[in-house]
């Protein structure tokens, strides 16, 4: 019988184009989730379903589907949840056309993956690359999200401080917001411990200023 209203109601929302029933419906997965807690069979049966509610266009149906996965994620599932919202992140940067409903998915989707990162320090090799693509997007209030993450998992991860480190360097000369770009230069000079590293951030900095001394021309 739960296995019948899971699969009726995930239908049910896919196929349906009224949002509005969508939320409902939603709501009706909620609380099978909720009722059956220990589960685990089910739950990892829901987090698939709730998966292929995203490719809806309506950001509250998508923002409800994301609240809704957070609660859905366990070892058993996380690395497909984040397989699946690293798609959903890729396909936002090939959209030409970067409506605000876009920029809040995106805002969204940074939220999810850094709670997946945070909560399952497995996924956090995966999840930080991704994140930090979003460092050179246009969407100022994604690219804070993704330095608040960065500036948290280049503490707690000591094995993945190389690879932060050197993507950050590599993302630093097209940041466009001063905010990110100040948090950005924050966390390569305290975290840039080597030799190599150093002389690569003064590089960095230096071939960003150009030529010195600065005057106005």
């Amino acid at each position: 019988k739960q296995w019948y209203q899971r699969r009726v109601r995930g239908d049910l929302i896919v196929h349906e184009s009224d949002n509005n029933v969508k939320l409902v419906v939603l709501d009706k997965l909620v609380k099978l989730q909720s009722d059956h807690r220990n589960d685990l069979s089910l739950q990892q049966e829901l987090s698939m379903d709730v998966l292929r509610i995203l490719g809806s266009t309506d950001i509250e149906v998508r923002r409800k589907t994301l609240e809704f996965l957070m609660n859905l994620i366990s070892l058993r599932n996380v690395k497909d949840v984040v397989s699946l919202l690293k798609k959903e992140v890729v396909r936002t940067y090939n959209e030409t056309d970067k409506e605000q409903n876009t920029k809040t998915y995106q805002e969204l989707l940074v939220k999810a993956l850094h709670q997946c990162g945070v909560r399952f320090p497995i996924t956090a090799e995966i999840v930080v690359p991704v994140l930090m693509d979003f460092l050179s997007e246009s969407n100022e209030k994604a690219a804070e999200s993704v330095l608040e993450f960065v500036r948290e998992a280049v503490a707690r991860f000591e094995n993945l401080q190389p690879s932060i480190i050197e993507k950050l360097l590599s993302s630093l000369p097209g940041i466009k917001s001063l905010s990110v770009l100040h948090a950005g230069l924050w966390i390569l000079g305290e975290y840039c411990v080597t030799e190599q590293q150093i002389l690569a951030f003064m590089e960095m900095v230096n071939e960003s200023i150009g030529p010195l001394p600065i005057v106005d021309t």
